[in-house]
């Protein structure tokens, strides 16, 4: 076997489309009337597969810790069921009380930068399998501010200026950074 030693290390990030991936106000506008979504609402979303791994229950009890203090937000989960149901998901959030202020898009949609439009904070709750986020590059292309957990790469690209990290698992510490970006109008 050969043994070396890298003298210039650098990480290079995966790559998106910064062309595609940039806002669309009228684009979000749409997606907010077709989900019944107000113009003013604060909304927080989630983008990615229906998976245990993605945390999305963890999201759903952020909000409902959150939405304590946000009467006017509501948030979206938009992805396929893949090893979670939405029925699943939507038990927890009538657990949890936020089921009228919670909207569910189980599948894959075409329109996503749309999405991401409609969306004022993204949130990836992950738990575990984030070596690279493409989800997280096109939030921030698209000029969201993000919560992200402290799962694989995600941390490696958020700073104090894009988001905020939080441990995974935690709904909590979620919530509290969820609030702390609504009260930071930059």
């Amino acid at each position: 076997y050969f043994e070396f030693e890298l003298k210039n290390k650098e990480i290079v990030y995966y790559g998106i489309d910064s062309e595609k991936f940039r806002i669309d106000i009228e684009g979000g506008r749409q997606i907010r009337r077709q989900l019944g979504i107000d113009e003013n609402a604060l909304v927080f979303g989630v983008i990615g597969r229906l998976d245990p791994v993605k945390g999305h229950q963890y999201f759903i009890e952020a909000a409902a810790l959150a939405s304590k203090d946000l009467p006017n937000a509501r948030f979206l989960i938009v992805g396929e069921e893949k090893n979670v149901q939405v029925t699943e998901l939507r038990d927890i959030a009538n657990q949890t009380g936020i089921n009228d202020r919670i909207i569910f898009v189980a599948q894959r949609v075409e329109q996503i930068v749309a999405y991401y439009s409609a969306i004022d904070i993204g949130v990836i709750p992950s738990i575990g399998s984030e070596t690279i986020s493409r989800v997280e590059l096109e939030f921030m292309a698209c000029e969201k501010p993000l919560v992200v957990t402290k799962v694989g790469m995600l941390p490696e690209v958020v700073d104090i200026q894009t988001g905020l990290v939080v441990p995974p698992a935690s709904p909590t510490r979620m919530a509290e950074a969820m609030l702390m970006l609504c009260q930071d109008k930059n």
